[in-house]
């Protein structure tokens, strides 16, 4: 891997950067989840694909910082220049209050590089832009039909944590499986409102991207795409004849799927935890029940143990509890919660990492003033996308930020740094300055 790594880099400073950031996208997604984590691995040492796509990404800005004189902040949103310097704050504060371990708080934080990754595509065309996201569609739609064979054939087909627990739905037992393709949220958009294809093909692609995303019996995920693709049929400046057939579109594709998805919600209990908690009445739920099933009220409990140990002092109020790696001498000897699931491997509860709810990981690495700043940056981007939703591509960015949105009481997609790189992509070619920028690019070559 090594090896490649070190020839996407050389394709990337001689000036072939639309197959060095085809490679990038490869390390980015575990070898696009069809390779084992082992092959990553070097001389038995545990390393994770990611890093060498960091390793990618830092001599790709290194690169770019020295040979562009003119590089500009404002490729950047300035919700991000803001949550940004305060990261930086949060990083100094672990080190130096909490005094936690460098290596801790380099794992801890290293992924939120990523937020960088826009500058990558400054000298790409918006053709070949596009035509990279074109390539991660297909390549997503691939990954997707893999995804449909593992609940068929019960087999682990695709990279990352599985699940793999059963559902009974209309007198079949189907296996759930969570490793769904990394950048499906943002392509399910980009399938309905950007599809390359036409005709048949269209429909054909919209369905087979929306299919794991059923099949994955995720209720919070299914009724986030749902509401957001109605939200964004709403908002979009398109004639009232053509938000009426993308409505007709959205419920043929959703009628083959009503069964299975009402009876997910029924089995999940969904209908009686919302009625239960809009009315105030938690007391009757079976709270045991509810943490071992990962419901709405767990996760309510997650957030509220670890709200409450930030308020214990000033520092954590405003700055978070620092950046401690899960596991860790630091993290077993400072944290103790109750609410959480317990690690395959010790049987203890896992402290600090979760796949369940964003607010509990920003709480207690950002503090509440901290979240408060990294939701002016979610907000912010949002509001950029809305200003220019006549365009499909902003139409893409905000259905998915919002998507990450709603579904942030029941997953971190809000808060991974990897969720957002096509979104900032599309700010980046959205922006002013971009526009200006190519302008006097193609000015100065002819």
């Amino acid at each position: 891997m090594i090896l490649i790594l070190i020839f996407i880099i050389i394709l990337y400073l001689t000036d072939k950067k639309f197959y060095a950031l085809i490679g990038f996208f490869f390390f980015l997604t575990d070898g696009f989840q069809l390779l084992p984590e082992e092959f990553f691995w070097i001389a038995g040492k545990e390393i994770k694909s990611q890093d060498y796509a960091l390793v990618f990404l830092i001599a790709g800005l290194f690169s770019t910082i020295l040979l562009r004189k003119d590089l500009k902040l404002n490729y950047f949103p300035f919700g991000l220049k803001i949550f940004s310097l305060f990261f930086l704050l949060t990083i100094a504060i672990s080190l130096l209050h909490y005094h936690i371990p460098y290596i801790e708080t380099i794992k801890s934080t290293r992924l939120f590089l990523l937020f960088l990754s826009p500058i990558l595509f400054f000298d790409l065309s918006y053709e070949d832009i596009n035509r990279l996201k074109k390539n991660l569609f297909i390549i997503t739609l691939f990954l997707s039909a893999v995804y449909i064979f593992q609940p068929l054939s019960g087999i682990k087909l695709l990279n990352g944590y599985a699940g793999m627990g059963k559902m009974e739905i209309a007198g079949f037992t189907i296996k759930r499986f969570y490793n769904l393709p990394f950048f499906i949220y943002y392509f399910v958009f980009y399938s309905i409102f950007s599809s390359p294809f036409k005709g048949i093909k269209k429909y054909l692609s919209i369905l087979l991207i929306i299919t794991p995303c059923v099949l994955s019996m995720h209720r919070s995920l299914i009724l986030g795409i749902t509401m957001t693709v109605l939200l964004s049929l709403l908002i979009q400046k398109a004639s009232l004849n053509v938000k009426a057939k993308a409505l007709i579109m959205v419920m043929l594709f959703a009628m083959p799927f009503t069964s299975i998805i009402w009876e997910r919600f029924e089995k999940g209990g969904t209908f009686k935890e919302m009625t239960q908690i809009l009315n105030g009445d938690v007391s009757s739920l079976d709270y045991e029940d509810e943490l071992e099933n990962k419901t709405l009220l767990f996760r309510f409990g997650h957030f509220y143990e670890r709200a409450s140990h930030v308020s214990k002092s000033t520092i954590s109020i405003l700055f978070g509890s620092g950046w401690m790696s899960e596991g860790s001498p630091y993290t077993q000897s400072n944290f103790d919660f109750i609410i959480g699931l317990p690690d395959k491997e010790t049987d203890e509860i896992i402290q600090i990492d979760t796949s369940d709810i964003t607010w509990s990981q920003t709480i207690v690495r950002l503090g509440y003033l901290g979240t408060l700043i990294y939701c002016f940056f979610i907000v912010s981007l949002l509001l950029f996308f809305y200003r220019k939703r006549e365009n499909t591509i902003a139409m893409i960015s905000f259905s998915s930020i919002m998507l990450f949105a709603i579904t942030s009481f029941t997953s971190v997609l809000l808060f991974s740094p990897l969720m957002f790189i096509l979104p900032l992509i599309d700010y980046f070619c959205l922006s002013e300055v971009y526009e200006f920028d190519k302008k006097e690019l193609c000015l100065s070559r002819s």
